[in-house]
């Protein structure tokens, strides 16, 4: 790095401010603080600088010595290898292994396949960025067979493992309550392939995953994320990997990501109403929007048998309790359809269940069960929820307002199929 900032590392600098959604002058207040402290601590002599010239040192019009540096990084929460390692990212000077990718265009599957289709009488056709498999109203069964091993991005993009550690990095900076987890978090479940048995039964293959690879290929801000791969071409996570994807392959139908194994579940009232939960600052993705009452990872600790294996039923009573404070039997669950979702890469298992409490109940058992979460900082997704009807002309009021996730509205499509009110199509 030269003794002033060049034009990439300006940009670098520019770069992490707007991912920590600081105004300029705002990291101008947090570096001077950074700098005066550092300064007297290691008795530095001249005096502090003004905001001027830290200004002028931030467009690469000053001199900027290693301390600049130092402090820059500081300012990020980050150690000088770190921000170092995330310049060199940045400007795609990581070394490659002659893997190449295919040419030009890479296919991706949200653009390869038909996104699945509904519609009611008060909802014109609409579509979501879903493949369905096993859809059925006498309940969807599936079984699951354990892989030896993990799951390993594939080749072609050797800065892979600095990208997922910066992630990890990142989140447990924005959620202080993963602190205290290990360095190498608890593993999830991949979808590694599936297949239908018959029509209303799959049966999935699965690896483990990592909590990091969930964050850089599960989520809009990993996959968005520009690499330069081996073939020298600078492309998006996605990109990279549906580079290695094989259109048309129904038991892969998604990029070769984390695939993570996830339960949607639509709980129903005594009077009839579903839970609708706003998704809180502990879902990254989907922060203060509505989704289905429970939506949740699987998590291979506490959601499988005595063998090791998934349990759907586990699954959906732990988070029924953990997200909402109602208690439920998982064995009370009728599961509709599997949906792989072509745009974050999530195979989600959507079930149906039927409380025995009415609104007030709900309400008061989530109102204790939010303020437990809260007073023991155990973290939230769900922050608030609503009941709505399950009637075609209420739920196609509630699509008019926008801020909900994909996969609530198509919660809402499988009631009204399960009541003759819509059809499905894919």
């Amino acid at each position: 790095m030269s003794n002033t900032f060049n034009k990439h590392e300006v940009a670098f600098i520019e770069a992490l401010r707007k991912e920590r959604q600081w105004t300029f002058q705002g990291l101008i207040v947090e570096l001077q603080k950074i700098v005066e402290a550092d300064m007297a601590k290691r008795s530095l002599a001249g005096r502090p600088p003004t905001s001027e010239y830290i200004t002028r040192v931030l467009r690469g019009q000053r001199a900027a010595n290693e301390n600049w540096r130092l402090w820059i990084a500081s300012v990020f929460g980050l150690k000088l290898a770190q921000f170092t390692q995330r310049f060199n990212l940045f400007i795609g000077k990581s070394k490659t292994n002659g893997t190449h990718l295919p040419p030009k265009p890479v296919v991706l599957p949200i653009n390869y396949w038909p996104h699945m289709k509904w519609r009611s009488s008060a909802t014109p056709e609409r579509q979501i960025a879903a493949k369905l498999y096993g859809l059925s109203k006498s309940g969807l069964k599936a079984t699951f067979k354990r892989v030896p091993g993990e799951w390993k991005a594939p080749a072609g993009f050797d800065g892979y493992p600095t990208l997922r550690q910066i992630a990890w990095e990142q989140f447990t900076t924005n959620y202080k309550r993963m602190e205290k987890e290990p360095p190498n978090p608890e593993l999830l479940w991949h979808v590694s392939k599936l297949d239908m048995i018959d029509a209303s039964t799959v049966a999935i293959d699965l690896l483990l995953t990592g909590y990091q690879d969930v964050l850089i290929t599960s989520s809009l801000k990993g996959l968005n994320t520009a690499v330069q791969v081996a073939d020298g071409r600078t492309v998006t996570i996605q990109e990279w990997l549906a580079g290695h994807w094989k259109p048309g392959d129904n038991s892969q139908p998604i990029i070769p990501c984390s695939r993570q194994l996830v339960v949607n579940l639509l709980v129903l009232t005594k009077d009839k109403e579903v839970i609708m939960g706003l998704q809180g600052p502990d879902n990254p993705d989907g922060s203060n929007s509505w989704a289905t009452g429970v939506s949740r990872l699987v998590y291979p600790k506490t959601d499988s048998d005595s063998y090791g294996i998934p349990s759907l039923e586990k699954a959906a009573s732990s988070g029924c309790i953990r997200e909402l404070g109602i208690p439920i039997s998982g064995d009370q669950v009728k599961w509709m359809v599997l949906a792989a979702g072509l745009k974050l890469g999530s195979f989600a298992f959507f079930g149906v269940v039927e409380t025995k409490y009415d609104r007030n109940q709900i309400l008061k058992m989530f109102k204790e069960n939010r303020q437990t979460h809260i007073k023991h900082n155990l973290g939230h997704e769900v922050i608030d929820i609503e009941f709505v009807k399950v009637n075609p002309s209420v739920i196609a009021e509630r699509l008019k307002i926008e801020n909900y996730r994909p996969y609530m509205e198509l919660g809402l499509a499988l009631l009204l199929w399960l009541q003759d009110e819509a059809s499905i199509g894919f």
